[in-house]
Formats: structure tokens, sequence, C-alpha cells
């Protein structure tokens, strides 16, 4: 009987997920292994004014490392070949950054790659740099993963201009290999 319940409290309090590569982290406690199951990524609960922490474990001998502190929720998408992984922080109402984690060796960088800052910084067109760098309401996420080794990235979001409301979204394949974005649609549009 103890076994049972001892069973059921750990389904209930700590679940791995159900996706081999996606999961959404908020207020619960999870753990996302990658599809190589040599290294998890972990969510511990904190008090809503501290912050959730999420830990990347080597999963053979529990040792890790904290990723980030959230106060809201975030993806954690893994590659396919268990090299990388991305996280989506859905840190306010008015913005979502993305950053990618990448495999040195036999362990991951501790210094993540930040989407955003890395699509600004490449070779847009003066709109789109306008448009993504803007401070108002700006998400910039990884949609999915396309292949091992290509991110489909979204920058989407909408500002006051005066005269106008502005909304645009923008969608990039990023290359890990060159750190290069390829962009893939465009849709902007201006209101009264």
């Amino acid at each position: 009987m103890i076994a049972l319940v001892s069973a059921l409290l750990g389904f209930l309090f700590l679940r791995d997920s159900i996706s081999p590569t996606y999961c959404n982290f908020s207020r619960e406690a999870v753990k996302l292994y990658s599809p190589d199951r040599a290294f998890v990524v972990e969510n511990i609960v904190r008090p809503i004014e501290t912050g959730n922490r999420l830990f990347l474990r080597n999963a053979i001998d529990s040792k890790g490392i904290l990723i980030c502190v959230y106060l809201r929720s975030v993806d954690v998408l893994w590659s396919k070949d268990s090299k990388a992984f991305a996280v989506n922080d859905w840190g306010g109402s008015n913005f979502a950054e993305a950053y990618l984690y990448r495999k040195a060796g036999e362990h991951f960088a501790l210094s993540p790659l930040n989407i955003r800052d890395a699509l600004l910084s490449s070779d847009l067109d003066a709109e789109a740099n306008k448009l993504i760098s803007n401070d108002d309401h700006n998400y910039v996420f990884i949609e999915k993963w396309d292949g091992s080794d290509r991110l489909i990235v979204r920058a989407t979001g909408h500002f006051y201009e005066a005269p106008n409301n502005v909304e645009y979204t923008y969608r990039y394949r990023f290359f890990l290999r060159t750190g290069r974005f390829e962009r893939l649609s465009r849709s902007t549009e201006e209101s009264l």
C-alpha cells in the first residue's frame, strides 16, 4: 500500500514529459529527457516571487547546471540528435526570448546563444530590424527543429508608431553551423 501511495504521489508531483523532444514548463515539476536519454532538463518549482528553476542534469549521475530562472513559463525543444536544445522564455505579456544551448564535447556550453540578438546582428533588411528591435510587444521564439542543425524561428509583435499600430510576423530558418538566417515569410500590417 505504501508503495502504491508513493508511486501515485511521484506521478502527481514529478512527471516525465509525454513528448520525447518538447515540453512546456510552468508551475509543475516535470522532467524532459534528451532523445538519447543521456541528459534531462528538470523543472524545480519555486514561489512565484523567486522564480522557477530549470536545470540540465546528466541522467547517469544527476550532476547538473542551472539553465535559467523564469517567472511565467518556458518551452524546451531538444534536437533529435541530442546535441542541442532550445529554450523559449515566455517571460512577460510583452516579450519572449529564445536561447540555444549546444553540446561542446561531452557537456553543454554554459553560455547560450540569444536568438533575438543573433537575428538582430545578422544581415536583416532595415524594416525587419526596426520591427524586431522594438521594445513594446516583441516575441522571438523557436517554433521547431528543422532537422538536427536548423531551427525555425518566429519573430512577431506589435507596437504603436504614430499614427498607426504596427503588427508584424517574420519566420526564419536558422542554420546552426553557419549562424545564418534565411527569411521564410514576412507579414506586416498597419492600422489606425
